[in-house]
Parts: structure tokens; sequence; C-alpha cells
């Protein structure tokens, strides 16, 4: 079996993963753990335990509190490998690979954490636009666009229901 370190650390992962959502519906625990030891006599030790992905409710979320220039320090810390961290994103659901610059008003990343967090924060929106160097109505056309998909995405941040609610 192929292994690559996590990151900084001294964990050896393999890069062959087993996806274990179907455990409990589609086969028993005793196959499920027969799948378990078979992977882990093989040299497995990447266990995919999410349900799925996406809808908010299995997902586990560590990083959502954090800001894009976070994220960066931290694959930097981390050794994320450049073909992740390089790679061109497509935010939000626009279909065509965009980078957030040209998504979000022709305003860099950088700069977007810091308005976002005034937007968060509630700061002046002439308060912002100075310190931003940005234009008020720049800062405007933001502030109304981050409040609609706010809006917009609110039934991503809420937890799913259960049949007791």
């Amino acid at each position: 079996m192929e292994y690559r370190k996590l990151g900084r650390t001294e964990l050896d992962i393999s890069v062959i993963g087993l996806g274990t959502m179907t455990w409990g519906f589609q086969n028993t625990q005793a196959q499920g753990f027969e799948q378990m030891d078979y992977a882990l006599e093989h040299g497995v030790n990447f266990f995919d335990t999410a349900e799925m992905y996406g809808d908010g409710g299995t997902d586990i979320e560590p990083f959502t509190h954090l800001y894009k220039n976070q994220i960066y320090q931290l694959s930097d810390y981390l050794e994320v490998i450049p073909e992740i961290v390089n790679r061109e994103p497509s935010p939000d659901t626009f279909s065509l690979p965009v980078s957030d610059q040209e998504f979000f008003f022709r305003i860099s990343f950088d700069k977007l954490d810091y308005l976002l967090y005034a937007w968060e924060h509630e700061v002046a929106i002439k308060d912002a636009a100075k310190v931003l160097d940005l234009s008020e109505d720049a800062i405007g056309r933001a502030y109304k666009d981050f409040a609609s998909k706010y809006r917009a995405t609110a039934h991503i941040r809420n937890v799913p229901n259960t049949l007791e609610q």
C-alpha cells in the first residue's frame, strides 16, 4: 500500500480509502466489520465516514468559520500540495470556472475577507470604504449581495429536522 504524510504530521495515510456510507443500510454490522478488517489487512487506514457531502446535515465542516486568507495560511502550514491550493476555483454555483475576484465585483479576495468581516460586524459603509480604499458604492453593492446570499442559504445553516420536530 502506498502512503502519504498528512501535512506536517507524522501520520502515514493510505492513498486508498474505504467509504462507509452504506454500512447499516445495504449490509449488516458483521459485513461492515468484515470489510474494515479486510481493508486494514491490506494496509488501508483511511476511512471516509461521511454519509453525504454538501447537504450540511452530515458534513463535518471544521473550517467554515475561517476566512479565505486563513484557509490559505492553514494550507501553507499543513503543506497542502500546490495542485490543490492553486486550483482554479468556481465560486458559488456559477457553472464556469472564474476567480473569486471576477465573481465578486472584481475585488481581490484579500479585500473580500475584510469586507465580509465588516459586513458581519455591521461596520458602516463609509468606514469600510475608507479602510479598504474602495468606493462606498462598491461596499454597498457587496453588503447587499452578502445579505442576499445569507438569506438564500439560511436553510443550509439550520440543523436538519428530525421525526420529533
